[in-house]
């Protein structure tokens, strides 16, 4: 059979809700060319359709090793999948978000991955999971700086706090309120907290009620 064919009959597979037989069929496919970079990424994509998360980030680090890994789209897709299923445990939580630390550090020095809000935010996430504070609120200062809300603000300020940083945590909460969040309320508690930590009562009390209206 031509090697359209395979691909066809793969996405027939898809499309009638038979992802195991396409699954099957693009591994089989991969081990025919092993350094196909679209048999590479049919098998990836199908692996995250199937929720088969492990298997899939082996194969990515595969192709990543072999030089086959060269989209921005796989890169943050592969830290993305690092921090889910980094969830199961603290332990796996820290080496994982490390590995996604590594992978989105590693795409924008290559200049694979372009610099932007969504990946500096993600990138902070990444870091604050490894335990790496500094290296978290460095990324959520670039964030915040290409940002139109407080969003990246808001986890600069919750992160500060947990540091016991609450002057700078204040700040940053403050601004994420002036800029607008999703969840003012959240923005508000978290200025509280700061004010409370730093012994302004009157201020910590307001924050609370304005906390309270939402």
């Amino acid at each position: 059979p031509k090697e359209a064919w395979d691909q066809v009959l793969s996405a027939s597979y898809a499309e009638t809700g038979q992802g195991d037989q396409a699954l099957k069929l693009a591994q089989e496919q991969l081990a025919k060319n092993p350094n196909d970079a679209t048999t590479m990424h049919n098998a990836i994509t199908l692996m995250v359709q199937a929720q088969k998360y492990p298997d899939a980030l082996k194969l990515m680090e595969q192709a990543r090793s072999n030089g086959l890994l060269k989209d921005e789209k796989d890169y943050v897709n592969m830290a993305k999948l690092y921090l889910v299923i980094g969830q199961d445990s603290d332990d796996a939580m820290k080496a994982d978000s490390d590995k996604a630390l590594a992978v989105l550090t590693e795409g924008l020095g290559k200049g694979i991955i372009k610099p932007s809000y969504e990946v500096y935010k993600l990138q902070g996430q990444a870091a604050a999971y490894a335990g790496n504070n500094t290296q978290a609120l460095a990324a959520y200062d670039k964030a915040s700086a290409m940002a139109k809300d407080g969003e990246a603000d808001l986890y600069s300020a919750q992160l500060l706090n947990e540091m016991e940083k609450y002057s700078q945590g204040r700040a940053a909460a403050k601004k994420a309120i002036q800029r607008g969040v999703s969840h003012m309320g959240s923005a508000y508690m978290l200025l509280a907290q700061a004010e409370a930590a730093l012994k302004n009562k009157p201020a910590a009390v307001s924050a609370m009620k304005k906390a309270a209206q939402y």
